[in-house]
Order: C-alpha cells, then structure tokens, then sequence
C-alpha cells in the first residue's frame, strides 16, 4: 500500500525563508567589543597585576575581546608575544617558561620605528607606576604641562568600513581632570593618515563614553570618572 507524502507547510517555508537574524547595528558590536575587553581586563588585574609589577621592564598585558596578550617590551624584541591567552592563571604560574617562547628566544624581523617606540613609552610607563614619564618631563617645558597615565594599547573596534586601532591609550590627570588620551605613533609620511585615525577613534570614546572610563577603571584598579572634555594628542612622528 503506497504511504502518502506529508504535504509540505508551505506557510512555514516562505516564513523561515523571509526570516533573517536580528541585524547587529555597528554601535551594538562596539558595545559588545567593549564590554567584553573589559570583562578580559578586569581578569588581567586579578591576575596578571603581580607580574606586571615584577616585570614591567620587560612585559605588557593586553586585553582583547577575546583574551589576553603577552606583549615583549624587549629593545630587540619590541611587540612580539602571543595573543589569545585565556588560562591566566596558568600565564601567571608559567610565566617564566612562556615569556622567552614567545617575546624573547624568537626571531624578530625588521624593527619599525613605530613598534620599537610604543614599547618604550610602556616599558617607561610601567617603571614609573604607569606615568608617562619621558612626555610627562618633556611637557614640564611648554605652556601645557601635562600628567599622562598609561592604560593600554592596541583596542580594535570595528568600523563601518573595517577596524579603528589605537597605538596607546593613556589617561590625563593633572588639574584634578580625568580626560583620555591617544597617542598615536606614525612616521612623517603617514601624518594624514594619523589625523583620520584619531579622529575617527576620538569619535567612539566619545560614542561610549562610560564604557571607556569603565575599561580605564578596570585596568587601573579605581574608578574613573571622565571630565565632559576630551584630549586628542596627536603623538608622536617617528623618523
């Protein structure tokens, strides 16, 4: 006896076939981008802060959306590490082992002028209790002296046309004010392309506003309360 076919919900088929995922606007990934770099920062500190303290010299810890990253500071090793790390405990407890595999005994290429200065402003920050030292003495000079902390470097964000990074983020703190910084670190060929990229970055902190102070917070271990103005410092040419 032939067994009929079931018929075919052709309702239900022209309904899912419509049907699309809610669309995730640009603003909400940057939330969730954010939000999630804090939530990896805030395990940073617990975790990590105790080696930072001991090997600012030669060391740095970057939160990410998805991990962290252990980044060399070394003068003949400048940025090299490895990214993706999420056991920090074992980072911590392997540190030893795990810094020469991946920042010290590696080849390193061609040393940039831009890659070998962002990982001597954070060694300096890092040896001097996070102030930027160098550019902190060197505005002692000029008619706007400034106090810059540093915080972290390296965010991505996304775009409409891409991602938006920037080379160092760091936070003024002189005059009772609470203003982030970036610093952006491009040769004299790349000026035009400097200005756009901090513009376009300034624009997101201005975006999410309370995330950024909350990522601050989280990496400096206090509570960051923004002032309504913002500092763009378009630092530093490299030749």
């Amino acid at each position: 006896m032939p067994v009929e076919s079931p018929r075919p919900n052709w309702s239900l088929a022209l309904a899912r076939r419509h049907s699309h995922p809610p669309t995730v606007t640009i603003h909400q990934d940057q939330r969730r981008r954010l939000e999630a770099n804090i939530s990896w920062a805030t395990k940073l500190r617990s975790h990590l802060q105790p080696i930072l303290e001991a090997h600012g010299d030669r060391v740095h810890f970057r939160p990410s959306s998805t991990g962290v990253a252990m980044v060399g500071l070394l003068p003949d090793r400048p940025q090299r590490g490895k990214s993706g790390l999420r056991d920090l405990s074992r980072v911590a407890a392997d540190f030893e082992t795990l810094f020469p595999a991946h920042c010290k005994d590696i080849d390193q290429g061609r040393i940039t002028g831009e890659k070998a200065l962002q990982s001597w402003l954070i060694r300096d920050a890092y040896t001097h209790d996070r102030k930027l030292d160098a550019i902190n003495k060197a505005s002692a000079n000029t008619n706007d002296a400034v106090e810059l902390v540093f915080v972290t470097d390296e965010i991505s964000l996304p775009i409409e046309s891409g991602k938006v990074v920037c080379d160092i983020l760091a936070l003024r703190v002189d005059d009772g004010r609470s203003a982030p910084v970036l610093l952006e670190l491009k040769t004299d060929r790349m000026l035009k392309r400097l200005v756009e990229q901090v513009e376009s970055y300034a624009a997101l902190i201005d975006e999410h506003q309370a995330l950024f102070a909350e990522l601050h917070g989280a990496l400096l271990g206090k509570e960051v309360v923004r002032c309504p103005d913002r500092e763009v410092d378009r630092v530093a040419r490299c030749r």
